[in-house]
């Protein structure tokens, strides 16, 4: 299959998944208890849930930053016009091509190399799934069930176990790419060059750089600065989830508003169209059912939180690119990486 051809296959994909998941979202709603919902929202909560994410992005930035560390030193506020874009092209493209884009903008602009900036982008992926991994652990442990908690005791043991498992796993992957980068790459070579040495030179590739992006964890207090960040980031987060909860009539406890954003985070993955639409949507509304909350204020509760989160990055991802002199496309153009 060619790259246009998988691309098109792509944002069909993703498409039909929006359309599928809207109508799961939309089914059964009743249409005047949604529009009473968004019309009798607290205005002043929607503005201060969008500027807690927009905040949260701004302190991204800064932990970007951080695993930037060890190609230089990079103010902010090139950081902030990358993550921008990116997150907004993100949101306005079929096809999730944002990361690439912040790596393309903040390597134009500081002429730092593209693909170690990439690296750095995709070891902060890593922690966002570190992250969701321990909220959903703290979740299961203060046994913030849904329903009838008791009748899921085992389940909830058994996933609590494996959650915990999975972060033991992770942070030692972690600690044994930063700490024993060689040995690693010696290892991958020996093993998967028996059986391609093409599949060991793109692993090690691979692995390369994501061990740059981590390189701060090197430094004990990388780990000190990385978590604050992250507790930040992910607390706004928190915030605004509550915050805008709160200005529908249907506060949400700190333990509920964690779990909507684990539910959000596993809804977002599935591959979808523009912004996340339908995938965002239905996986706020079957959390917030899960509480008790009746299906016209679960959905325009859902649409809020999305607009809350896309249409400010939406607004100024254009402000970015033109203080950058750049165009959507013109980032998508650039050439794809410097890989030697």
């Amino acid at each position: 299959m060619s790259v246009d051809s998988r691309k098109a296959f792509q944002t069909g994909l993703g498409l039909l998944a929006s359309a599928v998941f809207l109508w799961l979202a939309f089914r059964g709603v009743d249409p005047a208890g949604l529009l009473d919902v968004l019309t009798h929202a607290d205005l002043s909560a929607v503005v201060l849930a969008a500027l807690f994410e927009i905040l949260a992005l701004w302190f991204r930035a800064m932990q970007w930053g951080i695993l930037l560390g060890n190609l230089g030193t990079i103010s902010v506020g090139p950081l902030f016009r990358a993550t921008l874009i990116g997150y907004m092209i993100n949101f306005v493209m079929p096809i999730r091509v944002g990361e690439v884009a912040r790596a393309q903008v903040l390597g134009k602009e500081t002429g730092l190399s593209r693909m170690s900036i990439f690296g750095t982008v995709v070891a902060e992926r890593v922690l966002d799934a570190l992250a969701i991994l321990l909220i959903a652990l703290l979740w299961f442990m203060l046994g913030a069930l849904p329903g009838d908690g008791a009748q899921l005791s085992s389940t909830v043991t058994a996933a609590m176990l494996g959650l915990a498992l999975l972060v033991v796993i992770v942070m030692g992957g972690l600690w044994v790419l930063v700490r024993h980068t060689d040995r690693l790459m010696a290892v991958v070579s020996s093993v998967l060059g028996l059986a391609s040495k093409r599949l060991a030179g793109e692993v090690r590739w691979r692995l390369e750089l994501l061990a740059v992006g981590f390189a701060p964890l090197r430094d004990r207090g990388g780990y000190l600065r990385l978590g604050l960040h992250s507790v930040v980031i992910w607390g706004l987060s928190v915030g605004a989830v509550r915050v805008l909860a709160a200005g529908l009539g249907m506060p949400l406890s700190l333990e509920q508003a964690s779990f909507v954003l684990v539910a959000l985070a596993l809804g977002v993955s599935v591959p979808s169209g523009p912004g996340f639409v339908g995938t965002f949507h239905f996986a706020v509304v079957l959390a917030l059912e899960a509480y008790g909350i009746d299906s016209s204020g679960a959905l325009g509760y859902a649409i809020l939180l999305h607009a809350v989160s896309t249409l400010p990055i939406i607004a100024l991802g254009p402000l970015a690119l033109w203080q950058q002199h750049l165009s959507v496309g013109g980032v998508l153009q650039e050439p794809p990486s410097d890989r030697q």
